[in-house]
């Protein structure tokens, strides 16, 4: 057995240790929380639950320790730190909607610039025949070779 806070400042015997959440009272746990009071010091409460107080990320949000959101527009989050980046390499280092410029900041992308599903390559070939270019082309040249074919006059050979 171990000996716990019972809430009013006194230590009891127990066989559970609530962490992360506090003492429901000498005989059980919370297993759930509505408010920080609910959790350990070194937890919050999120949602519901108890969760380590450190900083995270949240897609391009920065969370941090006690829970507050930070969007980190034109940067994105960086979840190895955590914290929001304040320059980029690549357009992965910005936020939707902004790309990386030559001197490493994020900028707004301008308007009409290729979706980012291409890969950022946008490469095309001027003037390359679609694939339903094919098919007419050949249908063309073969009304050619028959219209030819019926003017040539009889006795003509072939």
């Amino acid at each position: 057995s171990i000996l716990l806070c019972d809430g009013n400042g006194a230590c009891v015997t127990s066989n559970a240790v609530c962490a992360p959440y506090t003492c429901l009272d000498a005989e059980g746990c919370k297993e759930s929380c509505l408010v920080d009071a609910d959790c350990l010091p070194t937890h919050r409460c999120d949602d519901g639950a108890c969760v380590p107080r450190e900083p995270s990320c949240d897609g391009e949000v920065f969370v941090d320790a006690d829970g507050n959101h930070d969007d980190c527009a034109p940067y994105s989050c960086d979840p190895a730190s955590p914290s929001c980046k304040t320059s980029c390499q690549s357009a992965a280092d910005c936020a939707p909607g902004f790309v990386c410029d030559g001197a490493g900041q994020c900028v707004a992308a301008p308007s009409g610039a290729e979706p980012a599903g291409d890969g950022g390559c946008g490469c095309r070939t001027a003037g390359a025949p679609s694939s339903a270019a094919v098919p007419s082309f050949a249908a063309l040249a073969l009304a050619l070779a028959a219209a030819r074919r019926r003017r040539r006059p009889a006795g003509t050979p072939r």
